[in-house]
């Protein structure tokens, strides 16, 4: 919280323009930003750490205590970078004491779900420790010194190694991944912050996890990689927006790669689809089968793409949110026919399901849902692609004038442009001296 909050003030007043201009890389940049709050939080940490590994030693289990300090500093790393992160994405739009709320309220609600998964954890629950990092610390916490239950002790009876390793490295991988995403933001190395190959190590990491929190099972398929799916789908979503181009530059002078974009997204819910083929058997996965739940899972996918990168790359008013949460609304109607449609077909034809699910309440509402259905896609995906006008870009250069989107005021108060030559897949913003004032001299071809 005190990282995310720092970053959100950082970003809120624009004081890291001077440190991006200094002599410190991207990545020094990222790791100062992140050590300054780390080193609060360890002053008053370091004494109760060293009083709870003496307790652990004399009235405990070691051991225990400290694989609850190795699941404390990996599951605090990832969660640092993600409040970082999203920090630096909304300290530009909200005050850094509202963005400090909210991460205070999500992260108090994290902590609440870990605790009490813990307190009734289950070999059927048992994997959850892998995807929360608070309820690993709560388990572990409970078994350095025997906390809980007389009968189950906070699930005592389990062997909880498995999840508990995967999900430290797996948020270690995460963290690392947020901090190259933190560098390349800080320093505005990159239109984007991760990378395709991160952002497929990413995806994979994340398909691990929630596998292992949610294994399969021998009865009732669906329950495993349906609903692994829908849980996929917002760390996907998180891993798309920082695939697509963000940072300074205005919206109208980026091109995004729609098309590229969502065909990664729809790469990765493939992916996993396979992952779960191989665990559980094509033939009792029934969205195979199916095309109608082929057809919903579809535009389940793409809309969810479409919605991410419209949230990412273009600004938001009050209108386009709530247009996002229309669609948001339609992205749940969607899930729920493609679990209803992913059934045998005897079943199918003993429900008697409705091809849109609100038809069954009134006509009007099923024709509402369809206008819906080929509306929201529409105007998603005509919503993330603003570019550059390439002839009115040429009739300008010829002129030697200024790019009438290029043009924006630095907080120093100087002018900065973007020529019209430079190349649209890299806009270069340059600053020119004097307030006010545009140079109109040329150099090598460019605006000087």
């Amino acid at each position: 919280m005190l990282a995310g909050t720092q970053m959100a003030q950082e970003t809120h007043e624009n004081t890291l323009q001077p440190l991006a201009g200094s002599a410190l890389r991207a990545q020094e940049l990222a790791l100062g930003l992140t050590a300054g709050p780390l080193a609060v939080i360890g002053v008053l940490a370091a004494p109760q750490l060293l009083i709870l590994l003496a307790a652990a030693a004399v009235v405990g289990h070691l051991g225990a205590a400290l694989a609850l300090v190795a699941v404390v500093l990996a599951g605090g790393a990832f969660l640092v970078m993600l409040g970082q992160l999203a920090g630096l994405a909304l300290g530009k739009v909200r005050s850094p004491g509202l963005v400090g709320g909210g991460l205070a309220a999500i992260l108090g609600v994290l902590g609440g779900v870990g605790v009490a998964l813990a307190a009734e954890l289950s070999h059927r629950t048992a994997g959850t420790l892998a995807l929360l990092p608070q309820a690993a610390a709560s388990h572990s916490l409970a078994q350095a010194f025997g906390l809980g239950d007389a009968d189950r002790g906070f699930g005592a009876e389990l062997d909880t190694t498995v999840p508990v390793v995967v999900g430290a490295v797996g948020m270690l991988t995460l963290a690392y991944l947020g901090l190259r995403a933190l560098a390349r933001r800080v320093g505005n190395t990159s239109l984007v912050s991760l990378r395709r190959g991160e952002a497929l190590v990413g995806a994979v990491v994340a398909m691990v996890l929630v596998t292992t929190a949610n294994p399969p099972h021998e009865w009732r398929a669906e329950e495993f990689y349906l609903l692994n799916l829908g849980l996929l789908s917002i760390p996907l979503a998180i891993l798309l927006m920082m695939r697509a181009p963000t940072g300074d530059v205005p919206p109208a002078m980026r091109r995004t790669p729609v098309g590229s974009l969502v065909g990664e997204y729809v790469g990765w819910a493939g992916l996993y689809l396979l992952l779960a083929a191989m665990l559980i058997g094509e033939p009792t996965m029934w969205l195979f089968w199916s095309p109608l739940a082929l057809l919903f899972a579809g535009w389940f996918l793409v809309v969810a793409a479409l919605l991410a990168l419209r949230v990412a790359v273009a600004p938001m008013t009050f209108a386009s949110r709530l247009w996002a949460g229309v669609s948001a609304a339609m992205l749940a109607i969607a899930f729920g026919q493609m679990v209803m449609w992913a059934h045998p077909a005897e079943d199918l034809f003993y429900s008697d399901p409705h091809l849109f699910v609100f038809s069954a309440l009134s006509p009007l509402l099923g024709l509402v849902q369809a206008v819906l259905t080929v509306a929201v896609p529409w105007t998603l995906l005509r919503a993330p692609a603003p570019g550059l006008d390439r002839a009115r870009d040429r009739r300008i250069a010829g002129r030697g004038e200024v790019h009438p989107m290029a043009r924006r005021t630095c907080p120093s108060g100087h002018w900065c442009i973007r020529t019209a030559q430079e190349s649209p897949k890299e806009p270069v913003l340059r600053a020119i001296v004097g307030t006010g004032a545009i140079s109109r001299g040329r150099r090598r071809g460019r605006w000087s």
